[in-house]
């Protein structure tokens, strides 16, 4: 949704047939999660589209230098 308006930006899933990840968290303008079907994700917060195709981890909490998984936690990338 856009901060400003409510509106929504996007919505998986959709026509093309993406699926909707389970959601772990967000930061920065990104969206990270995992499908069963595709494994780890990164989405542009603001458009939906594939951000990162194999991003290594779907981190619940990031600081921008470390992310903390539901294993453990790694160095950030980016």
């Amino acid at each position: 949704m856009d901060p400003h308006t409510g509106k929504a930006l996007w919505a998986l899933p959709d026509s093309s047939g993406r699926v909707a990840p389970n959601v772990t968290g967000a930061r920065h303008g990104m969206v990270y999660g995992r499908t069963e079907q595709n494994g780890l994700v990164v989405l542009d917060a603001r458009t939906g589209q594939d951000k990162e195709t194999s991003p290594g981890a779907a981190p619940y909490w990031t600081d921008g230098r470390y992310a903390v998984t539901d294993k453990v936690m790694v160095p950030a990338r980016g």
